[in-house]
């Protein structure tokens, strides 16, 4: 199954084009898939004290909302995220959505050599984020926050994979055609 963890509170942005245009995509296909759409849902993306005194011993919640987002979780072998970049990384709610619903003991364990993967049911991640900058001036002048870190220290250790797909759309002087051109490339990957 395909879960697509979709963050942006407008509905005419381009990130939500993304997200209608993969779950398009996947409805002509005849894939199963599912979207964690975090601002409809109204996901709280902070940590309680509760769950950060449990986190280190079993990273259980009482959220019945962060719980179903784990079963998806657990039937998924296609993860997907699309989300806007904000001051060049993801927005809060995302990294409030890894904070809380990718816990040890569900995500990923302690080991003596470091993190053990336990989402090892994911086979693909593919990460579309849209910014006002061009991705050059994201990737050479801001960081490269979203591979450096959403990626490779996050997203990876937690599926044992060893790369992921990302693609980035800058807005800043996008025409009308390479914005179309971009939402069809998507498309044609799923």
């Amino acid at each position: 199954m395909i879960t697509i963890v979709y963050a942006h509170p407008l509905e005419d942005s381009l990130t939500a084009s993304v997200r209608r245009t993969i779950e398009d995509r996947c409805e002509k296909s005849g894939a199963e898939y599912r979207v964690i759409d975090l601002y409809k849902d109204g996901f709280d993306p902070v940590l309680n004290a509760q769950e950060r005194e449990g986190f280190f011993t079993g990273g259980t919640t009482q959220d019945s909302l962060v719980e179903r987002y784990q079963e998806l979780l657990r039937k998924t072998d296609r993860l997907v995220f699309v989300f806007p970049l904000w001051w060049n990384e993801q927005p809060a709610i995302v990294k409030g959505f890894v904070e809380r619903v990718c816990l040890p003991g569900f995500a990923y364990e302690y080991t003596q050599r470091g993190l053990a993967p336990l989402l090892t049911n994911v086979k693909q991640v593919d990460v579309f984020t849209s910014s006002n900058s061009p991705t050059m001036a994201v990737t050479k002048f801001s960081g490269n926050i979203i591979q450096k870190q959403f990626i490779k220290n996050i997203i990876l250790p937690m599926t044992g994979l060893k790369s992921a797909n990302w693609e980035n759309i800058g807005l800043a002087g996008a025409s009308e055609e390479k914005l179309s051109e971009h939402l069809e490339k998507i498309g044609e990957q799923f």
